[in-house]
């Protein structure tokens, strides 16, 4: 039986120590990192996608915005027919108003972002007395919108 040289045994380590420097060597070449075009691709698809979502948050706040100023504006031309029937029928020729700029709350304002209008038809209906009111809403930007709010109702003497 033959025993193995110790100098066999050293090669041989050695050897195994080489095949795995030369393995990690190679691993290493193969995952250094990105080149250069690679991240400037990733990044342009990044701004895309990104800019695609600030532009469709910022579309969405600005439709939440003019809604809550539609809303805003119902409520306003509501008010003021609740308004009238509470007053006296005699009085009610003191509500017209011709596009006064009032605030959220209906006051008068000289920087309001609404505008109203209040006109009172007695010749409507006979007995009977129209009251509408129409409230533009800002569309932001010091834009108004085209179309006003309108809430109308009739009113009679003893109702």
């Amino acid at each position: 039986m033959s025993v193995p040289r110790k100098d066999y045994a050293e090669d041989q380590i050695t050897k195994i120590g080489r095949e795995r420097d030369a393995m990690r060597m190679k691993s290493r070449q193969l995952v250094e990192g990105f080149t250069i075009a690679e991240v400037m691709v990733a990044s342009a698809i990044f701004l895309m996608v990104s800019a695609g979502f600030t532009w469709a948050y910022l579309t969405a706040l600005s439709t939440h915005r003019m809604a809550a100023n539609h809303h805003t504006a119902t409520r306003l031309a509501k008010n003021q027919i609740q308004r009238a029937r509470s007053l006296d029928y005699d009085s009610l020729q003191l509500l017209s108003e011709d596009s006064v700029s009032v605030d959220g709350m209906g006051n008068v304002t000289t920087d309001g972002l609404f505008k109203r209008s209040i006109s009172v038809d007695t010749n409507a209906v006979a007995n009977c007395t129209l009251v509408r009111v129409s409230v533009w809403f800002s569309l932001g930007k010091g834009r108004m919108s085209d179309e006003p709010v309108e809430v109308a109702s009739l009113l009679t003497d003893g109702l």
